[in-house]
């Protein structure tokens, strides 16, 4: 009766050990879905050098972004709920042991129509005030958003001095940001709300 279940259980192992094998090697296949294609879908989540793509059948792809990344149209940077098409390929993380989703180009085909957009000039509260930039709860938006200040910033009255808790109204442009794949809020005029 022990050697009967002796060999169950190494059967039963082996059994488990295949099936591991078999989904360590083909699960990662079927995540990557052709590898070197293009695949269009929303953004459901984003992060620092990667977005997270929600195709048609409710996959999520994580494709990461870096320099070689190229976007259409050319001041375009990716937000969450934006349908995007992006063309990838598969390529060997910089460990060597291990392989990632690389973007060539993304293609914004829809921008999330539920997005409030931040017009300018925006009334806000200071959250954090900094010597270069200042964190700024923005109602209209319902969002706190960095804006960054640059020599010559014009602020009024004459020499105030932006401090945390005070309401202003900041007049802005919105950029690409030289590094990442995001966008930067300038400064180009701050007025503080008595």
């Amino acid at each position: 009766m022990y050697p009967q279940r002796k060999i169950n259980l190494l059967v039963s192992s082996a059994q488990i050990m295949v099936i591991s094998l078999i989904m360590f090697f083909l699960l990662p296949a079927a995540a990557f879905s052709n590898p070197g294609s293009t695949v269009t879908g929303v953004i459901a989540n984003q992060g620092y050098g990667y977005i997270i793509v929600k195709d048609s059948t409710g996959i999520e792809i994580k494709l990461n972004t870096g320099r070689e990344t190229k976007y259409e149209p050319s001041n375009y940077r990716c937000e969450v709920g934006d349908k995007i098409t992006a063309d990838y390929y598969e390529k060997v993380s910089r460990d060597g042991l291990s392989s990632l989703l690389a973007v060539k180009k993304i293609t914004l085909v829809k921008v999330d129509p539920n997005r409030k957009v931040l017009q300018s000039p925006a009334t806000g509260m200071i959250e954090k005030a900094g010597r270069r930039s200042f964190q700024v709860s923005v109602p209209a938006v319902n969002k706190t958003i960095k804006f960054e200040r640059t020599r010559g910033t014009k602020t009024s009255p004459a020499g105030w001095v932006p401090k945390d808790g005070q309401k202003v109204v900041i007049d802005f442009e919105k950029k690409p940001a030289r590094w990442g794949k995001s966008y930067v809020y300038v400064i180009k005029s701050m007025k503080l709300v008595k």
